[in-house]
């Protein structure tokens, strides 16, 4: 993408040459307002990949809180592992909540580094659950 943009920032010098009215202004305004539409670009691409997180961990807990209620209503027929399932879930949960937070408050291109390792604990929530319900 980096590419494309300065691609885009020496396109739009070069028109402005083109004209014969180039100054270092003109360049140095054009590379800005292409660092800020990059900004932005990415900010929607984080803002999406956060609303895809939150959805899948949204499911996830409805899921679990459906297994909570099987478990209460069940209470003693319920083995000692469903419920160290559960708390093992609460964990995992915990986890993929920290994550999601941190890549939330990351800036620009530094939520990236975090990405694979919410989808990660994301998955492994997501195969817990599975597990958990069966």
């Amino acid at each position: 993408m980096s590419t494309r943009l300065v691609l885009l920032a020496c396109l739009a010098a070069g028109r402005a040459i083109a004209g014969g009215k180039t100054t270092t202004e003109d360049v140095g305004k054009k590379a800005a307002e292409t660092a800020e539409t990059a900004k932005k670009l990415i900010e929607e691409k984080k803002d999406d990949f956060e609303t895809r997180m939150q959805r899948k961990v949204e499911s996830l807990d409805r899921q679990v809180k459906e297994l909570r209620g099987k478990v209460e209503k069940e209470g003693h027929k319920v083995s000692s592992s469903v419920k160290k399932q559960i708390e093992s879930l609460d964990r995992q949960r915990d986890d993929v909540d920290k994550q999601l937070h941190r890549v939330k408050e990351a800036s620009g291109d530094a939520w990236k580094d975090l990405r694979s390792g919410l989808e990660s604990a994301v998955e492994d929530l997501e195969k817990a659950v599975k597990k958990a319900t069966k």
